[in-house]
């Protein structure tokens, strides 16, 4: 017995069991990728052995109490952390046993008290001579996990079981060829009313817009059309009606008089009284059977589940239509006397009070479809309580009332009804709020409190730095790059150009912002850069427009494929516009983009990849020179309609102005072309004039438009980039020399890099808080944004840590660089946008910037880790003391980092939680994101623990794993977007080709680390020279 709780108790088991919980969690996602949500839980997440797991690390956890004596005071911090999980887990239990969640439509003007579950429930109602039962049971069906359901049940002294034994995704019943089986008539009928297909058994009959249409009738059975087979098997159509025969895709037609009997025939239409019938397929021996339409689920058609029942050694299958979020049709059964009835779908359940909707209001961003917030006006009525209460329902604010709380989910395609999430989860909430703050309460305390691994790792690297030897010293090298020129077109006056820039433009997505920031995409997107041969991106679009023809000769495009230059007769990097043309302006490459837009996009080869990035360029291009985005005229103050383009005839503005915004534009480039810069910038005064009279009420404030210019034209991120990945690099590489040879100027050099690296993260600080005033939101709300935000952690991280090594801060500064320039890759889009209504939320400002702080204490860990391995492979005999000391401290920092980075990330973690709750009415949901961030927790939890595992400890295993565990990180921040479906995916789960750097990036670690083991096991032990320690 003892050894069993040994065992149990083990700090093996527990790293087994984190790296196994990581393991599952990681299948689980890919599963509910391929297979859906419902596949995921009924094969892991909704399991007892995945629910054992927890109960196994429960018990670990608390063996590891006693064993490691914290309850004494001095080991408070970390009492209060392990606590905490287990307050966590029971909030969790909680939820998953009692809690519940719904959704709640209404229309307006009407009341409901009724919520329908999330959850898929077979209801089951039996009855027979003894009374009528039935029975809920929720059920997580899905192709991949068909036999969820099992009941036994007992009709009338006869035990029958029902069982569920398939699932099929947007299912209709069609005839599936089988002997034995009955006939089958396939019948299309087509009225005013729509077409429908329709499969008819012998005996069986149909309503066709009023017309009873019948297959083999009993002779008593009344039937406007009867489909009978004669004795030679042939098939007879008769109409008491008249009825005419056509044959399909002709115009001829011959009348039939009614009670005619005639051949029916495949390719015939027969119509009768405005109703064509036609056969589709007659099926001699054949049965009917659910089959999918295509898609997995939430399509517009419903699921199907099959139902075995068995019993008095007979079986039959029923088919049961329904799915999630509906209550379902139930099937009806007789059985041994009595009567069996089978629904699936979402379990209706009743409110002990009402909701009734006054009003649902939705707005848009200026001109844009894309909403901005929605809301519901509501009255809850209480009969019970005497109480009649009005709120406004809205993303991120809930109405909460009798242990109920209903959040603004989605609304009805007219606009007129809303969708509420309704969740009755108040303990389980409570109860997890409150583990998550005792958790995050440890978590700081312990960076503060003298007696745990932080406070230790910090005294250990204050004795490793009085030991060793200074290195530092730098040189700055200046590189300039030119920029060879071809022949340009005349650039345009810089006061004019610069003055169009500060003309308001609205974007597709209803942001108004100035044509400056328009025109720095535009230019992005063609030449990469924000300055083109000495053109600003200003001057570069009014060029456009003034010369044309010159700029369509001129090489802007990038093709790099030897087919397509062969394809377009170029022969440098560049391509010009008027290239892709032919004399008779035909698009060149049409066809070949239109077949690389149908291939999947992980069967695209690297021809079809650059197709689709060429087209995008041309496309810009033409849309640039059209004026189609120049969306610079609002109209009368109105949030719903779109600016109007020059380029386009105006709508819903008077004769007047109409006149004006059709010739304002025209008028402003011909006084360009003939030099007269007064009238340009006259023109220019007047569309600003214009702009404020008819749409004053809509345009931001001077300060943000000149705030705007100034971040365009900065630029800062992108220099940051090129000044920390160069200056980074340099650093490092002395630094690495200076562990071999004496230092130079030591104290000179380290004062000056620390300098200047500050001077950069104030201007990275600068840079993030411009983003944010001119956004208006936080700036990490997409890929780009949470990148520079990732930067910037990364350079806190190492700013903290600088003190200990200044090494640290040299990496860091270089991999700032590399993260910054991975933010301005093309599948990066730097561009400010509105915000979606749900992330307008102060949690997504919590959440978001202390999970991306701990991605860059984690990305700190994961380089230091990789310089150790590095500095590993260097040990010689001779240096082996010198290196052997910087490892050290460069370890004892590495845990650091790590020990701060899991506390950020699990404390964001939590904060996710908090804003999915009050966004979408549950804390966790296992999302792919979601999962993937306890995944990340659960494997640097791994890493951070290794030292107490016997076999795991050493400084070359805990470095080899600190930088695999960064796979994590990018899976998680990366991967899921672009790999997995989800509420934060941006490719919906379809496969995307691995990009190639990722393969070398593998051969490169897994290189790295087998000679540094290889190394670290043949370095002999150096001789200690006398007097050292």
């Amino acid at each position: 017995m003892d050894r069993f709780v040994k065992f149990l108790t083990s700090r093996q088991l527990m790293g087994a069991l984190f790296i196994l919980l990581a393991a599952v969690l990681a299948v689980a996602t890919f599963l509910e990728n391929d297979f859906g949500f419902n596949a995921s839980r009924a094969m892991v997440y909704n399991t007892w052995w995945f629910e054992l797991i927890f109960v196994l690390l429960g018990i670990n956890m608390f063996g590891n109490l006693f064993a490691f004596n914290l309850w004494r005071w001095g080991k408070a911090p970390v009492l209060l952390f392990h606590l905490a999980f287990f307050v966590i887990i029971l909030g969790a239990a909680i939820t998953r046993y009692i809690g519940y969640e719904g959704n709640m439509p209404i229309r307006e003007g009407q009341t409901a008290n009724t919520i329908y579950t999330t959850d898929g429930y077979v209801t089951l109602e039996v009855s027979d001579q003894s009374g009528s039962r039935i029975f809920h049971e929720k059920v997580f069906l899905s192709g991949k996990t068909p036999h969820e359901f099992s009941k036994e049940v007992t009709i009338n002294g006869e035990d029958f079981s029902v069982k569920s034994t398939r699932y099929t995704y947007n299912a209709m019943m069609r005839p599936i060829e089988k002997g034995g089986g009955d006939p089958l008539l396939g019948i299309l009928a087509s009225s005013s009313s729509g077409r429908q297909e329709e499969f008819l058994k012998p005996g069986q009959q149909i309503n066709a817009g009023g017309l009873n249409v019948a297959f083999a009738p009993d002779s008593d059975q009344p039937v406007d059309v009867a489909i009978t087979m004669n004795e030679a098997n042939q098939l007879i159509i008769q109409s008491i009606h008249p009825m005419k025969q056509s044959a399909m895709g002709t115009q001829q037609s011959a009348p039939i008089p009614g009670g005619t009997p005639v051949s029916l025939k495949p390719g015939t239409i027969y119509s009768v009284q405005g109703i064509k019938l036609a056969m589709s397929r007659f099926w001699p021996e054949a049965e009917l059977k659910p089959a999918a339409m295509g898609g997995q689920g939430g399509g517009p058609g419903r699921d199907m589940v099959t139902f075995r029942i068995s019993g008095n050694s007979q079986g039959r299958d029923v088919f049961v239509e329904g799915k999630k979020g509906d209550v379902g049709q139930p099937e009806s059964v007789a059985v041994n006397g009595g009567m069996m009835r089978i629904r699936y779908g979402s379990l209706p359940l009743e409110l002990p009070f009402s909701i009734r909707l006054n009003d649902f209001q939705l707005e848009r961003y200026p001109g844009s479809e894309s909403p901005s917030s929605y809301a519901s006006e509501v009255t809850l009525i209480d009969p019970d309580q005497n109480k009649k209460m009005d709120y406004r329902i809205f993303m991120n604010n809930i109405l909460n009332y009798g242990g109920y709380r209903f959040y603004q989910s989605s609304y009805d395609r007219d606009e007129k009804g809303t969708i509420l999430s309704v969740n009755h989860d108040l303990w389980g909430t409570l109860i997890t709020y409150i583990g998550y703050f005792l958790l995050s309460v440890s978590m700081l305390w312990s960076l503060f409190a003298k007696d745990t691994r932080f406070r230790k790792l910090l005294q250990k690297t204050n004795k490793i730095y009085l030991k060793r030897k200074g290195l530092a010293t730098v040189f700055l090298i200046l590189i300039s790059v030119s920029v060879v020129g071809k022949d340009m077109p005349p650039k345009p006056d810089k006061e004019v150009a610069s003055q169009l820039g500060k003309i308001w433009v609205q974007d597709k997505g209803g942001r108004i912002k100035p044509l400056n920031s328009l025109h720095q995409e535009i230019m992005v997107k063609l030449v990469k850069h924000n300055n083109f041969n000495g053109f600003n991106p200003d001057q570069m679009l009014l060029g456009m427009l003034l010369q044309p023809a010159d700029w369509q000769r001129l090489p802007l495009i990038t093709v790099k494929h030897p087919e397509l230059k062969r394809l377009l007769s170029v022969s440098g990097r560049k391509a010009a516009f008027a290239d892709f043309f032919d004399q008779g302006r035909v698009y060149k490459i049409k066809k070949m983009v239109d077949a690389a837009y149908r291939k999947n996009p992980a069967n695209r080869n690297k021809l079809e990849q650059e197709l689709i990035k060429v087209d995008e360029q041309v496309n810009v291009f033409y849309m640039a020179q059209s004026g189609d985005w120049h969306r610079i005229f609002p109209v009368n103050n109105n949030r719903e309609m779109p600016w109007q383009v020059p380029s386009k005839p105006p709508k819903g503005l008077s004769g007047k102005d109409s006149l004006f915004v059709t010739s304002a534009m025209p008028s402003f480039i011909v006084a360009v072309r003939n030099g007269n810069q007064g009238k340009a910038l006259k023109i220019l005064d007047d569309i600003a004039g214009y702009q404020e009279a008819h749409g004053g009420k809509l345009l931001p404030s001077e300060s943000k438009l000149k705030a705007e210019i100034l971040y365009n034209r900065l630029n800062i991120f992108m220099w940051l980039a090129t000044f920390f990945f160069a200056f980074g690099i340099i650093l490092v590489i002395y630094n690495i020399l200076g562990l071999v040879y004496p230092p130079v100027l030591k104290k000179w050099i380290l004062k000056l890099s620390t300098g200047l690296i500050v001077g950069g993260f104030l201007y990275h600080t600068f840079g993030l808080a411009l983003r944010w005033y001119v956004s208006g939101h936080a700036p990490w709300s997409n890929g780009y944004e949470s990148m520079i935000f990732i930067g910037w952690a990364l350079l806190l991280a190492g700013l903290v840590f600088s003190r200990r090594s200044p090494l640290v801060l040299s990496v860091t500064a270089l991999f700032a660089g590399i993260v910054l320039m991975v933010s301005h890759l093309s599948w990066m889009n730097p561009e400010i946008t509105n915000l979606v209504p749900v992330l307008k939320s102060y949690w997504l400002t919590l959440h978001v910037a202390v999970i991306i702080g701990g991605y860059g204490f984690m990305a700190l860990g994961a380089i230091l880790g990789f310089l150790n391995l590095l500095l590993t492979g260097l040990k010689t005999k001779e240096n082996k003391l010198r290196l052997g000391l910087t490892i050290e401290e460069l370890t004892a920092i590495n845990e650091m980092a790590l020990i701060v980075g899991l506390y950020l990330m699990t404390i964001g973690s939590f904060l996710g939680g908090v804003w999915a709750n009050e966004s979408w009415g549950r804390y966790w949901g296992w999302d792919p994101k979601e999962t993937w961030s306890l995944i990340t927790i659960l494997i640097y939890a791994f890493v951070v623990h290794m030292r107490l595992i016997p076999g795991l400890r050493g400084k070359l295993a805990f470095n080899t794993a600190s930088l695999l565990a960064f796979a994590s990180v990018i899976m998680t921040y990366l991967g899921v977007n672009y790999y997995l479906a989800g509420m934060h995916s941006y490719a919906g789960g379809d496969p995307v080709p691995i990009p190639t750097a990722v393969y070398y990036a593998v051969v490169i670690v897994s290189v790295l680390i087998g000679y540094a083991y290889w190394k670290e096991k043949g370095v002999p032990p150096p001789t200690s020279p006398k007097g050292g320690g």
